[in-house]
Protein backbone atom coordinates (compact mmCIF):
# COMPACT_ATOMS: atom_id res chain seq x y z
CA UNK A 1 0.00 0.00 0.00
CA UNK A 2 1.16 3.52 -0.67
CA UNK A 3 2.42 5.40 2.35
CA UNK A 4 -0.04 8.25 1.74
CA UNK A 5 -3.02 5.88 2.18
CA UNK A 6 -1.64 4.61 5.47
CA UNK A 7 -0.85 8.16 6.59
CA UNK A 8 -4.41 9.25 5.80
CA UNK A 9 -5.77 6.21 7.62
CA UNK A 10 -3.60 6.99 10.66
CA UNK A 11 -4.66 10.64 10.68
CA UNK A 12 -8.36 9.77 10.51
CA UNK A 13 -8.06 7.45 13.51
CA UNK A 14 -5.92 9.80 15.58
CA UNK A 15 -8.25 12.75 14.97
CA UNK A 16 -11.44 10.86 15.84
CA UNK A 17 -13.67 12.65 18.35
CA UNK A 18 -12.42 11.36 21.70
CA UNK A 19 -14.84 13.47 23.74
CA UNK A 20 -17.47 10.72 23.58
CA UNK A 21 -17.57 6.94 23.53
CA UNK A 22 -17.08 5.52 20.04
CA UNK A 23 -18.59 2.06 19.68
CA UNK A 24 -17.45 -0.64 17.28
CA UNK A 25 -20.31 0.31 14.93
CA UNK A 26 -19.40 4.02 15.22
CA UNK A 27 -15.79 3.23 14.27
CA UNK A 28 -17.00 1.25 11.29
CA UNK A 29 -19.27 4.08 10.06
CA UNK A 30 -16.57 6.68 10.67
CA UNK A 31 -13.90 4.73 8.76
CA UNK A 32 -16.26 3.81 5.92
CA UNK A 33 -17.19 7.46 5.45
CA UNK A 34 -13.63 8.80 5.82
CA UNK A 35 -11.58 6.05 4.17
CA UNK A 36 -13.84 3.95 1.91
CA UNK A 37 -11.09 1.35 1.25
CA UNK A 38 -10.20 0.91 4.93
CA UNK A 39 -11.04 -2.83 4.91
CA UNK A 40 -8.63 -3.42 2.05
CA UNK A 41 -5.95 -1.53 4.00
CA UNK A 42 -6.41 -3.48 7.25
CA UNK A 43 -6.75 -6.90 5.64
CA UNK A 44 -3.27 -6.70 4.11
CA UNK A 45 -0.90 -8.39 6.64
CA UNK A 46 1.90 -6.08 5.45
CA UNK A 47 -0.01 -3.21 7.08
CA UNK A 48 -0.63 -4.84 10.45
CA UNK A 49 2.61 -3.66 12.10
CA UNK A 50 2.13 0.01 11.22
CA UNK A 51 -1.61 -0.16 12.01
CA UNK A 52 -0.89 -1.63 15.44
CA UNK A 53 1.17 1.48 16.19
CA UNK A 54 -1.88 3.68 15.60
CA UNK A 55 -3.50 4.31 18.95
CA UNK A 56 -6.61 6.45 19.22
CA UNK A 57 -6.78 8.67 22.33
CA UNK A 58 -9.79 6.76 23.65
CA UNK A 59 -12.09 3.93 22.65
CA UNK A 60 -9.27 1.55 21.83
CA UNK A 61 -11.31 -1.44 23.01
CA UNK A 62 -14.05 -0.91 20.41
CA UNK A 63 -11.42 -0.08 17.79
CA UNK A 64 -9.73 -3.46 18.44
CA UNK A 65 -13.06 -5.29 18.19
CA UNK A 66 -13.68 -3.81 14.75
CA UNK A 67 -10.21 -4.76 13.54
CA UNK A 68 -10.34 -8.36 14.70
CA UNK A 69 -13.86 -8.69 13.21
CA UNK A 70 -12.65 -7.27 9.90
CA UNK A 71 -9.45 -9.29 9.65
CA UNK A 72 -10.40 -12.57 11.30
CA UNK A 73 -8.31 -15.56 12.28
CA UNK A 74 -4.94 -14.14 11.22
CA UNK A 75 -5.18 -11.20 13.59
CA UNK A 76 -7.00 -13.24 16.24
CA UNK A 77 -4.06 -15.62 16.46
CA UNK A 78 -1.63 -12.71 16.60
CA UNK A 79 -3.53 -10.86 19.35
CA UNK A 80 -4.62 -13.83 21.48
CA UNK A 81 -1.50 -13.52 23.67
CA UNK A 82 -0.98 -9.77 23.24
CA UNK A 83 0.50 -7.73 26.06
CA UNK A 84 -2.10 -5.06 25.28
CA UNK A 85 -5.30 -5.92 27.16
CA UNK A 86 -7.68 -4.31 24.65
CA UNK A 87 -6.29 -6.48 21.85
CA UNK A 88 -6.30 -9.66 23.88
CA UNK A 89 -9.84 -8.99 25.17
CA UNK A 90 -11.12 -8.22 21.66
CA UNK A 91 -10.05 -11.70 20.60
CA UNK A 92 -10.95 -13.64 23.73
CA UNK A 93 -14.19 -12.02 24.85
CA UNK A 94 -15.52 -10.66 21.57
CA UNK A 95 -14.28 -12.55 18.50
CA UNK A 96 -14.08 -16.05 20.02
CA UNK A 97 -17.46 -15.52 21.73
CA UNK A 98 -19.19 -15.06 18.36
CA UNK A 99 -20.32 -18.47 17.11
CA UNK A 100 -20.31 -17.19 13.53
CA UNK A 101 -16.51 -17.03 13.76
CA UNK A 102 -16.15 -20.65 14.80
CA UNK A 103 -16.89 -22.89 11.86
CA UNK A 104 -14.96 -26.13 11.25
CA UNK A 105 -12.29 -24.54 9.02
CA UNK A 106 -11.61 -21.75 11.53
CA UNK A 107 -11.52 -24.27 14.39
CA UNK A 108 -8.74 -26.13 12.56
CA UNK A 109 -6.71 -22.91 12.35
CA UNK A 110 -7.02 -22.04 16.05
CA UNK A 111 -4.00 -22.77 18.18
CA UNK A 112 -4.37 -25.43 20.86
CA UNK A 113 -4.33 -22.67 23.47
CA UNK A 114 -7.21 -20.87 21.71
CA UNK A 115 -9.24 -24.09 21.48
CA UNK A 116 -8.65 -24.73 25.18
CA UNK A 117 -9.79 -21.19 25.96
CA UNK A 118 -13.01 -21.60 23.95
CA UNK A 119 -13.85 -24.95 25.56
CA UNK A 120 -13.18 -23.63 29.07
CA UNK A 121 -15.23 -20.52 28.37
CA UNK A 122 -18.18 -22.65 27.25
CA UNK A 123 -18.07 -24.66 30.46
CA UNK A 124 -17.64 -21.52 32.59
CA UNK A 125 -20.62 -19.76 31.02
CA UNK A 126 -23.05 -22.66 30.90
CA UNK A 127 -21.71 -25.71 32.72
CA UNK A 128 -25.04 -27.51 32.48
CA UNK A 129 -25.34 -27.42 28.73
CA UNK A 130 -22.01 -27.27 26.88
CA UNK A 131 -23.41 -29.39 24.09
CA UNK A 132 -25.91 -26.66 23.11
CA UNK A 133 -22.96 -24.46 22.23
CA UNK A 134 -21.22 -27.20 20.27
CA UNK A 135 -24.42 -27.96 18.37
CA UNK A 136 -24.72 -24.30 17.33
CA UNK A 137 -21.30 -24.22 15.63
CA UNK A 138 -21.89 -24.11 11.86
CA UNK A 139 -20.17 -26.95 9.96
Amino acid sequence: MMSSELDKFKEIIETADSSRYISRADWERYLTTSVPDWRKIVQDPVNWDPIEKILPDKNYDSFCKLFVDSIGIGLAKRWFRSDIEARKDAVRYHWLDDLNNLNASIWKELTDEMKHFVINRVFDRDPGEPFNFLNQIPY
